[in-house]
């Protein structure tokens, strides 16, 4: 994954008084594209989406690799679903996209909505806007488009 994203983006969810956790396909170390060994706190087989008040995905070389992992592309389908904030910066972003959740055009840096926080790259900016919309607990107003009409 991409080290130095996780690695800001951590750290200000820690001055901000979040608690971030970290999800791997399996539990073990997980070494970064800069070298950093990541520890996991969860496999995604046995964490939730309900238990997380925001999600976000890594970009990375293998970030591709949690198209595979049914229990990822269901766990952002519920974070999503549940009106929660989710993120995601470059490969990261594919997780999304399986997931339905609507990322905005290609090459916007806005999300479809504004708990969607999308980019290319981990930058302050995205920062602020997770943060900020991770703050809000739950965007309210993207529920009525997640039912079906009766």
């Amino acid at each position: 994954c991409d080290g130095a994203g996780v690695d800001a983006l951590t750290k200000a969810l820690v001055r901000n008084g979040a608690t971030p956790v970290l999800i791997a396909p399996v539990l073990g170390d997980v070494t970064a594209d800069n070298g950093a060994i990541l520890a996991p706190g969860h496999s995604i087989a046995t964490a939730s989406s309900v238990l997380f008040d925001a999600v976000f995905v890594a970009g990375g070389a293998h970030a591709a690799e949690w198209l595979a992992e049914t229990d990822a592309v269901d766990f952002m389908r519920e974070a999503f679903k549940h009106c929660k904030t989710v993120g995601a910066t470059g490969e990261g972003l594919q997780l999304l996209v399986a997931a339905g959740v609507p990322v905005g055009e290609p090459g916007q840096a806005e999300g479809a909505d504004d708990a969607t926080v999308v980019a290319a790259a981990v930058t302050g900016s995205l920062v602020k806007r997770f943060i900020g919309a991770a703050a809000q607990h739950r965007l309210w107003t993207r529920e009525p488009s997640l039912h079906l009409p009766l």
